[in-house]
């Protein structure tokens, strides 16, 4: 599968997340969910990955995962001061 399919694949991935997310179907959210980071990760797209994470965080809030819902919200806020660290140098 060539690059321009997979981001389109993480796409579509992410919009099924949102949709099960709005349902409360938050198991179905967080498989899709992952499956667009992971796709994002191979890509290298690191922002659209971070983003992911945020909301793989929110789900597992919602699940009373709360150990894993930080694991996530740290990764998403690591690589946001990342790339505005990387923006001032």
């Amino acid at each position: 599968m060539n690059s321009s399919n997979k981001k389109f694949l993480a796409e579509i991935c992410n919009e099924l997340g949102d949709y099960y997310y709005k349902k409360f179907d938050y198991e179905k959210a967080l498989l899709e969910y992952k499956s667009s980071a992971k796709v994002y990760l191979e890509l290298k797209m690191k922002l659209e990955n971070a983003k992911l994470h945020r909301m793989i965080g929110e789900v597992y809030m919602f699940l009373a995962e709360f150990k894993k819902a930080l694991k996530h919200n740290e990764i998403y806020l690591g690589e946001l001061n990342f790339q505005c660290l990387d923006k001032l140098v």
